[in-house]
């Protein structure tokens, strides 16, 4: 005969910080939402109806984190140069 597997029950500080929490969300009306989720598609949505409403201002946007960029790099490589000199 072929025996079950255990069931592995929750700690009991697994169950009292889940009653907490339960408890928390029904006395507030919370809903548990991921914050990291929502604040991506917001951003995704943000550039989205930037790029579409204003390209040629995003295209300037753009070309000027590049340069930022490249500046910084430039600056390294600077740094870098005069360490080994």
């Amino acid at each position: 005969m072929r025996e079950k597997p255990a069931v592995q029950r929750p700690s009991a500080v697994q169950r009292i910080s889940r009653r907490r929490h339960d408890y928390r969300a029904f006395r507030t009306g919370c809903v548990t939402v991921n914050i990291k989720k929502i604040l991506t598609w917001a951003g995704i949505a943000f550039l989205l109806f930037f790029l579409i409403s204003a390209p040629a201002q995003a295209s300037e946007v753009v070309n000027g984190i590049l340069a930022s960029l490249r500046q910084a790099a430039e600056a390294v490589i600077t740094f870098m140069q005069n360490l080994f000199r």
